[in-house]
């Protein structure tokens, strides 16, 4: 859980919010947690990982753009976008 929540706590962006929350939900349940059924803690768990591959995808996908479609943002004056 400290791993989560440095990761959500170190970098400021709408990303972080989702690990800041998820990691207060964690913490809120406490050892009841592990009272819960395994199908009930799995579906939390996968729901972590899943939003981990999607921040990820996301933040490969505005990299990419931002790098492939930058100089044209510049040229058409939408530098408000990047």
């Amino acid at each position: 859980m400290a791993i989560i929540f440095i990761t959500g706590a170190t970098r400021i962006n709408i990303f972080s919010l989702f690990y800041v929350i998820a990691v207060f939900c964690f913490m809120w349940f406490g050892k009841e947690f592990f009272l819960k059924p395994l199908r009930s803690m799995l579906r939390m768990w996968n729901s972590l990982i899943g939003y981990c591959i999607l921040v990820m995808f996301f933040k490969t996908l505005l990299q990419l753009v931002g790098c492939v479609y930058v100089q044209t943002l510049v040229t058409e004056h939408q530098c408000w976008l990047v």
